[in-house]
């Protein structure tokens, strides 16, 4: 799994999850364009709890506020082992649970994750 949050003109966090091995790269771009990456552990089946609580499967594609230009970005890919990959993207437009996701992700990397 896969996650991506940035601002046009604004700092970049992205995570990438393996379930497998539990392990989570957290990577942070601020505003000078200075990155630094994290990689650590997490429990795999307390994320999926997360993930059935904010209900990913259920979200659209696609999220887009065509009034606000130079926002913020979102992007989540999701590869399972049966089935087709998932892709939503947003743009200035969030699904109603995002920020439950982005707190869930918190958890594990112990950052704000927005």
């Amino acid at each position: 799994m896969r996650v991506w949050i940035g601002e046009y003109f604004g700092p970049t966090n992205s995570i990438e999850m393996d379930f497998e091995d539990e392990e989570v790269i957290y990577t942070h771009i601020d505003d000078h364009d200075s990155r630094s990456e994290l990689e650590l552990s997490f429990s795999a089946s307390q994320f999926k709890h997360d993930l059935e609580n904010c209900r990913l499967l259920e979200w659209d594609e696609e999220y887009v506020n065509p009034y606000v230009l130079d926002g913020t970005q979102l992007y989540v890919d999701v590869l399972f082992k049966r089935n087709a990959p998932l892709r939503i993207e947003g743009s200035n437009a969030y699904p109603k649970t995002f920020d439950q996701l982005c707190s869930a992700i918190s958890e594990i990397i112990q950052a704000d994750f927005i």
